[in-house]
């Protein structure tokens, strides 16, 4: 799709098909964006909070220092997203796709990030104050510099090649070396296939909105575009 200019009144509903769009409205707060697609779309300082973007697929979407605070990104494909700056303060992620994501200084205090898929990611100087990231794949994540003062790593996978602030030590947060990524992997987020909607189709699974538990298909769900 060419890129286009898109106004007031233009991104209703769910399911809506935004891929590549550049947003020049800078207020979708609470706006209903349900398995949207807006792949590829310019984003940045979108004011986004209280959204709903259940499913969405943002892979390669520019999200830079958008306000995200209390959206729900329930399993999202955010895949190579540029998300350097954005607030997701208080946002669900649960089971969202973050691989190759860039969230440098980016605010993810209290998020749910629970069963989400961080693999090599750079969280670089991000703010975790909180969060949740229980079960979530830190493979290859940077995390240098990053504050997790309080946050749950209970389950959570890395591997040595995970950069962690200096000094900190993810085992005593009860986080799981790359020995016990098999748990990991057997979630409920982790069996996902990449699958493109304009394709064969999807049959995805019921998932519960908000919840730990996530079940359904995404394009691009390990990494693939």
């Amino acid at each position: 799709m060419t890129s286009s200019m898109k106004r007031d009144g233009d991104l209703d509903g769910p399911e809506a098909e935004l891929s590549s769009v550049v947003i020049d409205r800078t207020h979708l707060a609470d706006a209903d964006l349900d398995h949207a697609d807006l792949t590829g779309a310019d984003l940045s300082h979108v004011d986004l909070s209280g959204a709903n973007l259940n499913r969405a697929y943002l892979t390669r979407a520019d999200l830079t220092e958008a306000n995200l605070d209390h959206a729900n990104l329930t399993g999202a494909n955010l895949n190579r997203a540029r998300l350097v700056g954005a607030d997701f303060g208080h946002a669900y992620l649960v089971g969202a796709f973050l691989n190759g994501v860039a969230l440098n200084d980016a605010n993810l205090s209290h998020a749910h990030l629970n069963h989400a898929n961080l693999t090599g990611a750079d969280l670089t100087g991000a703010h975790l104050v909180g969060a949740h990231l229980n079960y979530a794949n830190l493979s290859g994540a940077l995390l240098s510099q990053a504050d997790l003062t309080a946050a749950d790593l209970t389950g959570a996978c890395f591997d040595d090649s995970t950069q962690w602030p200096s000094g900190f030590d993810p085992t005593r947060r009860s986080a799981a070396s790359a020995g016990a990524r098999s748990r990991v992997l057997a979630g409920p987020v982790s069996s996902f296939r990449s699958q493109d909607r304009r394709g064969a189709g999807s049959s995805g699974q019921q998932g519960r909105s908000g919840g730990d538990e996530v079940g359904q298909q995404q394009r691009g769900g390990n990494g693939q575009e």
